[in-house]
């Protein structure tokens, strides 16, 4: 019996600095956990539930040219999709 590869996608909402403490996407498929990476340091956690991640971020990012993207991790393990997250005032 083979199973099929894990599919997915993940669409990061805009993080507004200051004010947002939390990151929030919606996903599509097999996703069931997130990276989200913050100026090159990953970071495990999160909800992800029926289409909709919630990850709290509390100051980690603090300005606009912060670089940040959320990586969507199927049931095997294995990245999904990667997208970076827009930093807005």
């Amino acid at each position: 019996k083979t199973t099929a590869p894990a599919v997915g996608t993940i669409t990061p909402s805009t993080f507004k600095v200051p004010g947002d403490t939390r990151l929030t996407a919606t996903y599509t498929g097999d996703v069931k956990s997130v990276i989200v990476t913050i100026n090159g340091t990953k970071h495990k956690g999160g909800t992800v539930s029926d289409g909709t991640v919630s990850f709290y971020i509390g100051n980690k990012i603090a300005s606009t040219s912060d670089v940040v993207t959320i990586e969507a991790i199927g049931v095997d393990g294995k990245v999904l999709d990667t997208k970076n997250v827009t930093i807005a005032n």
